[in-house]
């Protein structure tokens, strides 16, 4: 079946499962006077019949645009209690669009139940920028929902460390520029974790005022990352001084759900902790049953398994990658692997701007094999060809690459080829600022 016909037939079911109900309330109208509470409970079937097929739907049509639709159609049409089955789903998608779909149809239920699932996807789950970018949006979108002074106290004081570095990232994402000090204090906090989601955070504020935090923490934290995020901080703070944050890097977007109904200061942290209390973290499930199989991946036929397809991370900058290994790797597992593709590829393209400023026409590509160790280390790093002929980009990129961390894999090590193609921006007011 085509993914018109598919499409089509839920619009076809849609409308029929609609007049059979306005047909049985019809027929059944003088009993339905008698039995006051048979309305409500004929309309309550018939809206859960819909959303129980749009899940369905979401969750096993082999066409990703018909997935696209469901996810669509449930944003639409159900509460808060979907969203966590959603996200579910969502973790087992390996379709980007699907996955972009979703989170953006569960920014379409105005109900405070969201946030946990969603927080707890943010906490759990590596996302890609776009998917995490998503998240922000709806977030931001359901700003007066949060419970700010219940979020602060919980940053502050929380004794677990995830909660803390949880209530940093939130509050950052709020966009309230009131909450600059409270994030300062956050940078005295002892984990590493929480001070990196505090910093970032007040660069997601964007107020000049955080601008002295960001600094001092970018040349005394003891830590590299939260001196790397710190420098971050610094950047987005002049991108919004500026005006100059670009739609894909903005994560206060108004997605124009209608938010009627939505409790103010409802989502708290302790309906955060009951959440977690109640449910199972998918990740924490599939860990457990891989524990109950043997101790070796599936074997596998075609070698080679693309986690990147000539994709453009940066205006100068595209990437393929691609992983050679003879076993078969968990979705699960492969969507943490290209999130560190994508994430950790872009220290590559410093060294491509730092030529560039040379030499304004160089362009080409760089294929780079390296091996991914057990514990996630890179080692063998070679240049293997392209048309990008710079021996000193070429040592750059090597050094940068070395650097890479990966999560851990259930194997002695895989191979990894990197395809890099560099080209001069067609702007030029293009700024040379290292990413």
């Amino acid at each position: 079946m085509t993914s018109s016909d598919e499409t089509a037939t839920i619009h076809r079911l849609l409308s029929i499962m609609s007049f059979l109900r306005r047909s049985l309330l019809f027929s059944w109208g003088i009993a339905l006077l008698w039995l006051p509470f048979c309305p409500f409970l004929a309309f309550s079937l018939e809206g859960s019949a819909k959303v129980s097929f749009l899940m369905h739907n979401l969750e096993k049509a082999t066409d990703y645009k018909v997935r696209v639709a469901a996810a669509d159609a449930l944003g639409k049409i159900a509460d808060g209690t979907v969203a966590d089955w959603m996200l579910r789903a969502f973790r087992k998608e390996e379709n980007s669009a699907v996955r972009l779909a979703t989170l953006y149809a569960v920014g379409q239920i105005p109900d405070h139940r969201i946030f946990p699932p969603m927080l707890e996807l943010v906490h759990e789950e590596i996302l890609s920028k776009a998917e995490m970018l998503a998240v922000e949006r709806v977030l931001w979108n359901l700003r007066n929902a949060v419970a700010v002074e219940a979020w602060t106290h919980t940053m502050l004081y929380a004794a677990d460390r995830g909660e803390r570095t949880m209530a940093a990232w939130l509050l950052g994402v709020t966009g309230d520029r009131h909450l600059i000090s409270s994030l300062g204090q956050a940078l005295q906090d002892p984990s590493p974790s929480v001070r990196t989601r505090a910093v970032q955070g007040i660069g997601k504020i964007g107020a000049k005022d955080g601008k002295e935090l960001c600094a001092r923490l970018s040349r005394k934290d003891p830590d590299a990352a939260v001196r790397k995020a710190a420098e971050l901080c610094l950047g987005m703070i002049d991108l919004h001084q500026k005006k100059r944050l670009s739609q894909e890097e903005a994560h206060r977007v108004n997605l124009k759900a209608d938010l009627t109904g939505l409790e103010p200061e409802s989502a708290t942290p302790e309906q955060y902790r009951k959440y977690l209390g109640k449910n199972v973290n998918p990740r924490a499930m599939e860990i457990a049953l891989a524990a109950l199989q043997p101790n070796q991946a599936e074997r596998r036929q075609d070698k080679s398994v693309r986690l990147v397809d000539h994709e453009q991370l940066l205006q100068t900058f595209r990437l393929d990658a691609r992983m050679l290994t003879s076993y078969r790797f968990q979705p699960a597992d492969l969507n943490r692997l290209r999130q560190v593709v994508r994430e950790e590829s872009a220290l590559v393209h410093r060294c491509y701007v730092s030529a560039l400023k040379k030499n304004r026409k160089l362009k080409g590509d760089v294929v780079i094999r390296f091996q991914v160790m057990k514990d996630g280390s890179v080692l063998n790093a070679v240049v293997r060809g392209g048309t990008l002929n710079d021996s000193t980009v070429h040592e750059c990129m090597i050094g940068q690459i070395q650097t890479f961390q990966f999560p851990s894999i259930p194997l002695k090590y895989v191979t990894m080829d990197y395809t890099f193609s560099f080209t001069p921006p067609k702007d030029e007011k293009y700024e040379f600022t290292a990413r």
